[in-house]
């Protein structure tokens, strides 16, 4: 009897935790779903500023954004747009990289929006200027900041999704390159510019009149090594203005033309 008992006792205790974990999860769940579908009483936009410190994006812009897409004469009509509908308005805009969206204690809808980091400026010989971020992506640019990023010029394909996807692809070189000197602190503070000619990159130093012929990105790590043994041992002796390009896409040589 004892052990019936037991067990009669062990099936309803169970039971009863069964319940109640299915009624906190019908709660928690009612909550989320009501939440996303909420009316905002308030939105309060929150913009995550770059690692500079800098925003391609500003609060103004963001809400004419919305005032675009919901056009109405009435004043509150923000208050008045389900949260899901928001979230998939702000999270289309190419200057956003995600955009979290939430209606916090106060019934206010709080929308918090990181960017997308450029890495790399392109301005091609067709007049195309736009940044990429490091996985490749288009950023258009901003009309209220510019960040100190290094700029490529030149005859530069048009941009496609896909760059990524093929190394050899002169876009995808630019990205590559622009990580590996983002990544090297000499090189950040060395190079401003990178021109593209007849498919070879160009690197334009910020300090001296000549050239850096990179040929492609292939070996760049050594081709930068290269370079720093260049400007500490070389140049010291010989000058600034003495050469016009030091080439470099020759495995383990530093060939210099005179200026």
């Amino acid at each position: 009897m004892k052990k019936s008992r037991w067990n009669t006792f062990r099936r309803r205790s169970r039971l009863i935790w069964l319940i109640i974990f299915g009624a906190i999860a019908v709660t928690v769940s009612t909550a989320m779903f009501s939440k996303r579908d909420a009316v905002a009483k308030e939105v309060i936009i929150e913009i995550k500023p770059m690692k500079d410190g800098g925003s391609l994006l500003t609060m103004e812009e963001v809400r004419t954004l919305l005032e675009a897409r919901f056009p109405s004469k009435d004043p509150e009509r923000l208050s008045k747009i389900p949260l899901r509908v928001l979230e998939e308005t702000i999270n289309a805009h190419p200057m956003v990289q995600h955009a979290d969206i939430y209606v916090d204690a106060r019934n206010r809808v709080r929308v918090r929006i990181e960017q997308p980091e450029p890495l790399i400026r392109i301005i091609d010989d067709r007049g195309a200027n736009y940044y990429l971020d490091a996985q490749g992506m288009r950023i258009p640019i901003s009309r209220h900041f510019t960040p100190r990023i290094m700029v490529a010029t030149g005859k530069i394909p048009s941009y496609r999704d896909s760059v990524l996807q093929q190394p050899n692809h002169i876009l995808s070189q630019l990205v590559l390159l622009g990580q590996t000197v983002q990544d090297d602190p000499f090189m950040a503070a060395l190079i401003e510019q990178v021109d593209v000619r007849n498919g070879d990159l160009y690197l334009i130093p910020k300090m001296g009149k000549f050239k850096i012929l990179l040929g492609d990105v292939s070996d760049l790590e050594s081709k930068f090594s290269r370079l720093k043994s260049f400007y500490r041992h070389i140049l010291p002796t010989a000058g600034w203005s003495k050469y016009a390009l030091v080439n470099l896409a020759f495995k383990n040589q530093i060939v210099c033309r005179k200026a």
